[in-house]
């Protein structure tokens, strides 16, 4: 299964199996998934994070593993005085077929309470 990530706003994208380190799990919400989808279809998720204002080192990872993807947002605090109350950032990621199909999809949340959707056939 091999995914496109596309960051809309001026953040890292990666993928891989090991999770990151670096920075503070991020709030995701705006989830979109579709409802269904068939093995051979390409599926398009859509989220958005939030961070605190003037955070730095603004990251999206995606790990697969043979069930599903989970998609976690990270940022890093600065101490720097920022007029914003939070900054939002849009995510796109494309799942070309063949997929697993249930696919299962996790957004991770800070307080580890993750958001789930599922992909059904």
């Amino acid at each position: 299964m091999v995914g496109l990530l596309a960051c809309v706003v001026a953040a890292a994208c990666s993928s891989g199996t090991e999770p990151s380190s670096a920075g503070e799990v991020a709030v995701i919400t705006g989830i979109s998934v579709p409802a269904r989808a068939a093995a051979t279809d390409t599926i398009k998720v859509a989220f958005s994070y939030v961070t605190a204002p003037c955070d730095t080192a603004l990251a999206v990872e995606s790990r697969e593993t043979l069930d599903e993807i989970r998609f976690t947002a990270r940022s890093k605090h600065t101490e720097l005085t920022c007029i914003r109350i939070f900054s939002s950032h849009a995510v796109g990621y494309l799942i070309p077929p063949p997929h697993e199909s249930p696919l299962r999809l996790v957004f991770s949340e800070p307080d580890g309470k993750d958001s789930v959707r599922v992909v059904a056939p």
